[in-house]
């Protein structure tokens, strides 16, 4: 019956844990920057007129997207030699990526029109309130298909990224109740920066056989323990 309580810099305990060969408590912390937090933000930048070609990029070259992998690489390499997603370039280049995914070519050209040929707004008059829900609603079901998935770590980081879309879709329906119609950038952003919140854990990281009983906060302990450890012990700010 050994309790311990971590309140700060528990990933620092864990990692000398680790490199003692003992068992390590899930005490990563949470982190704004995991890879499925960071596409709500992106795909609101794309959002604005004129087109920000760095963020697209950033947008098809992350890992955790809703366009197809053989798709957004080669959207990327086109992008990134000759920006603009207009023209004849783009057009051929749209055909070779119908032509190689035969059946499913429909669902990805849709796709695509979603996330990168959709309307863009001045940053002066803001973008529609209704337009910015459609895409995070989109955003939303796109990390729902994936809470089944098998791997643990997909499954939870699915599971952080749909929860900050339903975070952001509540802030977004409070404004729509208050009447406001429009956003601008600098208010999308706190609505974002609000349904993050402090993130989430790194599923790579979590608790292992052999761990003891842990809180993060001394009010969380309910029962007795024979011995209490608490680690890094100081005074509150």
């Amino acid at each position: 019956q050994t309790l311990l309580v971590a309140t700060a810099d528990g990933a620092c305990l864990d990692s000398h844990l680790a490199g003692a060969n003992q068992a390590r408590h899930g005490l990563s912390g949470s982190s704004i920057l995991r890879p499925a937090l960071q596409v709500l933000p992106l795909t609101m930048e794309l959002l604005w007129a004129p087109l920000n070609y760095p963020v697209l990029l950033q947008f098809l070259t992350h890992p955790i997207n809703p366009v197809r992998l053989f798709a957004r690489r080669q959207l990327a390499a086109k992008i990134s030699s000759m920006p603009g997603i207009v023209g004849a370039e783009w057009d051929r280049l749209l055909e070779r990526i119908s032509a190689y995914y035969g059946p499913d070519a429909p669902s990805v050209r849709t796709s695509i029109e979603h996330w990168l040929e959709a309307p863009t707004f001045s940053p002066d008059t803001g973008a529609p309130l209704n337009e910015v829900q459609v895409r995070v609603q989109r955003l939303q079901a796109f990390f729902q298909l994936r809470l089944g998935h098998q791997d643990p770590a997909q499954r939870q980081a699915a599971q952080a990224g749909h929860g900050q879309c339903q975070a952001a879709l509540q802030a977004l329906a409070a404004l729509e109740q208050q009447g406001v119609e429009f956003l601008r950038p600098r208010q999308l952003q706190q609505v974002i920066e609000q349904a993050t919140a402090n993130g989430s854990d790194n599923p790579l990281l979590a608790a292992q056989a052999g761990a003891y009983l842990t809180v993060t906060r001394p009010g969380a302990a309910i029962e007795p323990a024979d011995t209490v450890t608490w680690w890094n012990l100081a005074m509150p700010a």
